[in-house]
């Protein structure tokens, strides 16, 4: 499982998402993998960026973590995900969803 936080003010385009995917994926030794993300510093996510997100095949789940109305707008963004996505306010939740997945419940 790969937690993903954000510098306060970050507006994701496709490049970023592209290569958090690609470097990602090199850290989990290219096996498919759960990631956790943490929505509190992105202030926009471009389309472009969350299809990149959504359509990534190497991802088990998405469980993105925040509880503002901005953080309910960006994980929206996910519902067209080819995995499962969710969000959540509580982060063990979130864990504890991601890890089913993990474990192939």
């Amino acid at each position: 499982m790969i937690r993903l936080t954000w510098q306060p003010g970050t507006i994701v385009e496709v490049e970023d998402a592209q290569d958090v995917l690609e470097s990602s994926f090199l850290f989990v030794d290219s096996v498919p993998y759960a990631i956790l993300i943490d929505l509190g510093g992105i202030f926009s996510i471009s389309a472009a960026a969350s299809h990149a997100f959504a359509d990534d095949h190497r991802v088990l789940a998405a469980a993105m973590l925040g509880d503002t109305p901005v953080d309910r707008v960006l994980a929206a963004q996910s519902s067209r995900a080819i995995h499962s996505t969710r969000l959540f306010s509580s982060e063990p939740d979130a864990i504890a969803w991601l890890a089913g997945y993990l474990l192939g419940e």
